[in-house]
C-alpha cells in the first residue's frame, strides 16, 4: 500500500506525463517491431508463406506503464505501418497514472463492452 501511495503522490506532484526511458520515437518503435517480426518469422518455416502483419492479431500488454505513451504508440505503429490488428493494454498500480492516461488517451480507448466480440471464439 505504501508503494502505491508513493507513486500516486509522485505523479500528483509531476502531472506532466513524462517518459521514463525515452520518448517512443520512430527508432524505438521500429526496433521493437523489427525484433517482433524476426521472432515471428523464426516460428514459421520459410515454406509456409506466413509473414508478420497483414491483419495478424497481436496483443500488447505493458506492465507498469506509468504515464508513458509507449503502448499507445506501439499500437499505432504496428497498425498503421505494418498492418497488424492490435489489442493494447497498459497497467499500473497507481490510480493517478491510470486516470491520467485514460483522460489523455480517451480517443483510442475501447470500453470493455466495445472489445472484439470474437475474443470468446478463440478457444
Amino acid at each position: 500500500a505504501q508503494t502505491c501511495q508513493w507513486w500516486d503522490d509522485y505523479h500528483k506532484r509531476t502531472a506532466d506525463g513524462q517518459e521514463w526511458i525515452s520518448e517512443p520515437g520512430k527508432e524505438l518503435l521500429a526496433m521493437i517491431c523489427h525484433h517482433y517480426c524476426l521472432h515471428r518469422q523464426q516460428q514459421h518455416s520459410p515454406n509456409t508463406g506466413v509473414s508478420a502483419g497483414t491483419g495478424e492479431r497481436l496483443d500488447l500488454l505493458e506492465i507498469g506503464c506509468g504515464t508513458s505513451t509507449l503502448v499507445r504508440d506501439l499500437k499505432a505503429y504496428f497498425e498503421q505501418d505494418h498492418s497488424f490488428s492490435i489489442f493494447a493494454c497498459g497497467t499500473d498500480v497507481s490510480k493517478v497514472c491510470i486516470d491520467f492516461s485514460r483522460q489523455r488517451d480517451e480517443d483510442v480507448i475501447l470500453e470493455k463492452d466495445e472489445t472484439r466480440s470474437n475474443d470468446d471464439d478463440d478457444s
